[in-house]
């Protein structure tokens, strides 16, 4: 007797790969959400100490939102970074090189 569609012998490992891909996606994306919470923290502390030091408030420097797409973006360039919502030319000058240098950290 054959196997074919339907043959519980046949679907259970087809089934059972799919769900190991599934949960492969999931741990994927769950290391890559790990990694972006990193990242945003190493930017706030960044934006802590440049808005201390400029004697600004920190969301002058860039606001959480800002941060948050940076951190799950991950630039790797200043055209990439300016790419982003709130990375506007001036920021970009002022901060672009030592937001890149945080997110390599």
């Amino acid at each position: 007797m054959f196997a074919g569609p339907g043959d519980p012998d046949v679907e259970q490992p087809a089934l059972l790969l799919d769900l190991l891909g599934i949960l492969l996606r999931v741990d994927d994306r769950q290391r890559a959400l790990d990694q972006a919470g990193e990242i945003f923290e190493r930017l706030r502390a960044w934006r802590s100490s440049t808005a201390q030091a400029a004697s600004v408030p920190a969301y002058v420097v860039f606001t959480d939102a800002t941060l948050q797409a940076i951190a799950e973006t991950r630039p790797t360039s200043v055209r990439e970074l300016s790419a982003l919502p709130g990375v506007g030319a001036r920021k970009l000058e002022m901060y672009g090189a030592d937001v890149l240098a945080t997110i390599e950290a």
